[in-house]
């Protein structure tokens, strides 16, 4: 089993599009990392930074080898038209955050929200593997094939039986590990 090490990053900082968001990072893992393979996976927003980040080093010729997306989705244009989720129902969702973390993650959520309205995915070449939470999902809530007419691969799909908001948590997340390493009929991105 070959191990590799993972980077977590934070978003810090205002950043105008999901574009700038991804300039960002990609800058900060070409520090840690100056060239690739890279094995890229992004949560809900993060997926569209990591699909984002896939497009602009493949523009610099870097391999990119792994986009995973974690219950991530382009922003349907029928959700520009539902009302704002408010402070309070947003804060149901996040556990035992104290009300200043929660002001500062709604926010963030905000922010991040406008952003993802406003981007448009571009194409990758490639596969992408695409996690989906199965649980309390509305019938409105996009679908993996959101993803088909921007890769020019395959979206490879595997189910996580949990909700939006656990999927990052430690079972869903051993899951997840367990199929990324399992997966080797995926084409590169780059």
């Amino acid at each position: 089993m070959s191990r590799r090490p993972v980077y977590g990053l934070q978003l810090l900082g205002e950043h105008a599009t999901v574009a700038d968001v991804a300039e960002d990072l990609v800058r900060r893992i070409r520090e840690i990392q100056p060239v690739g393979p890279y094995h890229l996976l992004g949560t809900s927003f993060g997926g569209l930074v990591a699909h984002e980040m896939a497009a602009q080093l493949q523009e610099v010729g870097e391999p990119v080898a792994l986009v995973a997306l974690l219950d991530s989705y382009p922003f349907p244009k029928a959700w520009r038209d539902l009302p704002a989720l408010s402070e309070e129902d947003f804060a149901a969702g996040m556990g035992d955050l104290s009300p200043g973390e929660i002001a500062l993650a709604y926010k963030a959520f905000v922010h991040y929200s406008r952003l993802g309205f406003a981007w448009t995915p571009r194409r990758l070449t490639g596969d992408v593997l695409h996690f989906r939470a199965t649980e309390d999902k509305t019938p409105d809530w996009p679908g993996p094939e959101t993803w088909e007419s921007h890769v020019d691969g395959r979206v490879v799909t595997c189910d996580i039986a949990c909700t939006h908001n656990d999927m990052t948590t430690a079972d869903p997340l051993a899951k997840i590990g367990t199929l990324i390493a399992g997966k080797t009929v995926l084409r590169r991105v780059s």
